[in-house]
């Protein structure tokens, strides 16, 4: 065996190793590694140290332990006081939450106050007959317009600046026209604030103010001249109408509150389609409700309703052409005493008349 033991080695060498052989590699040089550190923790267990160390971990749960129980006892013996303590804080916390809602409500007031009008405005519309559609457009071209009011806002002013700004970029290379410019467009810009007002009085009173406005801008325009080669120019902020815009957000409210509308009514009829109506009063199309105030479809009348009326009618007739000559007949008729008076008698025939003339009638209409 000895002296196979290099051939032996070499055939090991040369076999593949599989994943168990790897692991138990890995195992072995880890327990070399660390070999020296398990046996110092060995030895660390035989001291006084981890004697008192092990004492003290003890000590500290048995303390843990008794701390749980003390207070365990003690929530179970002053549930009263727990109670009250909870309801005091309650109260602490709602007065807080009180005082910084109030405080909230005092920094928010304006955009509350404007939600409060704009309910109530809508509550108004809805009462005097508005629909949805129109209260939405009508909201939608409100918000519309005040954006294209503060849109000329700043508009307005930043044109300001570019006058000035154009006028210090040429006043140098073209100082004539840049003078006359600046005048214009101050001109201008005060005339279009009056041409807004003027187009308000035509529209009222059909005329024309603001067309003369806008010939006293060209008459000037031409004054100015035409632009001189080189000369800077700096773009304007074109000004929104404020009547179009509210247009354009009322169509786009209603549009959108209709497309709602049509949505719900369509998911509606999707849901009732599928119903049996029969339980309901026998209301099998309830797409009818509608109409109400006319007759759409025929009206129809049964047949025992038609020979009732026809009966009807044939017995006016009758009543019309057919005159009744009762037949009395006495035969013969002796008049003899028998205790009743003359009176008496003729009561009596009087009677026999009146039920003879009703049997013949009563032959007639049957």
């Amino acid at each position: 065996m000895f002296a196979a033991a290099d051939d032996i080695n070499s055939k090991f060498a040369t076999m593949p190793r599989t994943f168990g052989d790897i692991w138990n590699e890995v195992k072995n040089s880890a327990l070399q590694s660390f070999g020296p550190l398990i046996e110092t923790i060995n030895q660390s267990m035989q001291s006084e140290n981890f004697d008192r160390l092990l004492n003290g971990l003890t000590i500290g749960l048995q303390m843990l332990a008794s701390g749980a129980s003390w207070a365990f006892s003690f929530i179970l013996n002053h549930l009263d006081l727990i109670r009250n303590f909870l309801v005091a804080l309650g109260i602490v916390a709602l007065a807080f939450a009180a005082q910084w809602l109030v405080s909230w409500v005092i920094a928010a007031w304006p955009v509350l106050a404007v939600i409060a009008g704009i309910m109530l405005l809508l509550w108004l519309l809805s009462k005097m007959g508005v629909t949805a559609d129109q209260i939405v457009g009508f909201v939608a071209g409100l918000f519309m317009g005040l954006y294209a009011a503060v849109y000329n806002g700043i508009a307005s002013l930043y044109n300001r600046f570019a006058v000035f700004a154009e006028f210090f970029a040429n006043v140098f290379n073209h100082p004539v026209y840049s003078a006359k410019k600046l005048f214009v467009d101050f001109v201008n810009t005060t005339l279009d604030s009056v041409k807004k007002v003027a187009e308000a009085i035509d529209w009222v009173f059909g005329s024309d103010l603001a067309g003369h406005i806008t010939s006293l801008q060209n008459q000037m325009q031409d004054w100015l001249g035409e632009m001189p080669e080189g000369y800077k120019v700096i773009q304007r902020m074109e000004e929104k109408s404020i009547i179009d815009e509210a247009k354009k957000g009322y169509d786009a409210g209603s549009n959108f509150m209709k497309g709602i509308s049509e949505k719900m009514g369509s998911l509606g009829k999707g849901l009732l389609g599928g119903m049996d109506m029969s339980g309901f009063g026998g209301a099998p199309n309830i797409e009818k409700v509608g109409e109400v105030g006319k007759i759409k479809d025929t009206v129809d009348i049964s047949s025992e309703d038609l020979k009732m009326m026809r009966e009807l009618a044939e017995m006016k007739s009758i009543q019309n052409f057919v005159t009744l000559t009762p037949q009395v007949s006495f035969g013969d008729t002796h008049v003899r005493q028998d205790g009743r008076s003359v009176d008496e008698i003729i009561a009596n025939i009087g009677d026999q008349m009146t039920e003879l003339i009703a049997s013949g009638a009563r032959g007639v209409y049957t």
